[in-house]
């Protein structure tokens, strides 16, 4: 396991802590002080949880282990040794992997002080009877031709001429942002053609004509040169949509004497220099399901957005 798989596998369980306790305040990657210490160290933490005020406040610290291999009985007490050290009133041991047997017989003398959390992939056969199911679907709108046909400006600014040949250059690439509607938030050619497709054409695939008059109340500009051109133009673009169902896996969030506490929804979908990552925790209160913290995150740059379904079992 390298350092950078071990940060994702805090944040999916601080993600999941996030959905069981949203009141509190929930830290990643924290350095704690040493209450003793003479010099001032600390020591770091891997997730901490604060709770309350002072001088009612209680802290609990999350130690997440991501390795093939199970906790071992010095991991531990290293981890309870740095539980005194800072003062915190809790300690979460969250693993892959099954706890030994000696780790287990000891957090069951230690009252509530200690939790033992396992987090693991679920099979079909564990995940709960009366679970939803859920699909998710990558969706892809893309630009295959662009063509100017027609390019107004105000001639008193810059030529028609200018412009279309600046529209033209590798600057004006339909993926950056040079238009603006109130000079203020630029965005896309790409953006300006798929808010249009997206309330104006149907099916998977065409070539449509986006039309931005010049003297219509909503003026587009252009920025060029540090200055805001206002433009009309005349685009026709060649576009097609791309849809592709996604797998998703169910992981379950188990506390050694109090069952499973969360599930975690997780799809991944990898793009050819990009990849899509999709997270939602799932907590239970009576016999609903609830879904909170969704949180997509990419690798790369990628434009796409996801459909998500759920299906309620009879």
């Amino acid at each position: 396991m390298n350092k950078k798989d071990g940060k994702y596998f805090e944040h999916l369980v601080e993600l999941i802590e996030r959905s069981i306790d949203p009141d509190a305040k929930i830290e990643q990657d924290v350095q704690m002080p040493i209450l003793n210490s003479i010099n001032g160290y600390t020591t770091q933490c891997d997730i901490v949880i604060t709770k309350g005020k002072k001088p009612r406040e209680t802290i609990t610290i999350i130690e997440v282990q991501d390795r093939n291999s199970k906790i071992k009985p010095n991991d531990y007490r290293g981890w309870i040794q740095k539980l005194d050290e800072i003062g915190a009133q809790h300690l979460i041991c969250v693993s892959r992997q099954n706890f030994p047997a000696s780790i287990i017989e000891k957090v069951s003398m230690s009252g509530n002080k200690v939790s033992l959390i396992k987090l693991s992939e679920l099979d079909i056969d564990n995940i709960p009877i009366d679970f939803f199911g859920f699909k998710s679907r990558y969706v892809d709108f893309q630009i295959l031709k662009v063509v100017f046909k027609k390019t107004i400006t105000n001639k008193h600014q810059i030529s028609a001429t200018k412009v279309k040949e600046y529209l033209l250059s590798k600057e004006a690439h339909p993926d950056n942002k040079i238009f603006t509607y109130d000079k203020t938030n630029l965005i896309s050619l790409y953006e300006l053609v798929k808010e249009y497709n997206k309330t104006n054409e149907n099916g998977e695939s065409g070539r449509s004509l986006f039309q931005s008059n010049f003297d219509s109340e909503k003026c587009l500009y252009l920025t060029y040169k540090k200055e805001f051109i206002q433009v009309g133009l005349e685009v026709e673009y060649d576009w097609k949509i791309i849809k592709e169902n996604l797998p998703v896996s169910l992981m379950s969030y188990e506390q050694n004497e109090y069952g499973t506490l969360a599930w975690v929804l997780k799809t991944v979908y990898k793009l050819e220099k990009d990849t899509v990552i999709l997270k939602i925790p799932v907590t239970k209160k009576g016999k609903k399901y609830i879904m909170k913290n969704i949180e997509i995150s990419t690798i790369g740059n990628p434009a796409f957005s996801l459909e998500m379904n759920i299906i309620k079992n009879s």
